[in-house]
């Protein structure tokens, strides 16, 4: 059973909206999800990249086709993003860059970048699992579900190093 992504995403769009507030030296982008993707979207991509997605990734995109500035510089993808021909090339450069240790990236599509350092999350269509990349694993989720709300919170320690910095700045 996946989220309720509406709540979940009204929840995401309120922490953003506080760090938004607190990011007074605007550090970090700050935009709402995308629009949800339609089925035929998904069936589309589905057909581009030639790989299952797991049920909890699609019911997210049934609500939010993308999220830049998801946690930071990291955007989520929509399903355009895969027909994107620069941000694929760049995708394909980090990607052959990651060390995957046991995982066998044959696996793996990845779901999420940033295009301001080498920050990639990955999904494992065989498992579900989501694995967040520096050039070597830096942690794995079970599931899309798990990977959302982990950045949620990592989103809430955001808000109190903002508030930290400001404090320091008067």
């Amino acid at each position: 059973m996946s989220l309720d992504w509406k709540v979940e995403i009204s929840k995401m769009v309120y922490v953003k909206q506080v760090i938004s507030k607190l990011d007074t030296q605007n550090l970090w982008p700050h935009h709402l999800p995308h629009v949800a993707a339609s089925n035929d979207d998904i069936v589309r991509l589905v057909t581009k990249i030639n790989k299952k997605l797991p049920y909890e990734y699609k019911e997210f995109l049934k609500v939010a086709n993308g999220w830049p500035g998801f946690y930071q510089f990291v955007d989520i993808f929509g399903t355009e993003d895969y027909y994107n021909k620069d941000l694929m090339s760049y995708v394909k450069d980090i990607f052959e860059q990651t060390s995957f240790g046991n995982i066998n990236s044959e696996d793996l599509i990845v779901i999420a970048i940033t295009l301001h350092d080498i920050d990639m999350f990955c999904l494992n269509v065989k498992t579900g699992e989501v694995v967040w990349f520096a050039g070597e694993e830096i942690e794995r989720f079970d599931n899309f579900d798990n990977f959302f709300l982990a950045m949620e919170d990592y989103n809430r320690e955001e808000i109190e190093d903002l508030k930290a910095d400001n404090i320091s700045l008067l």
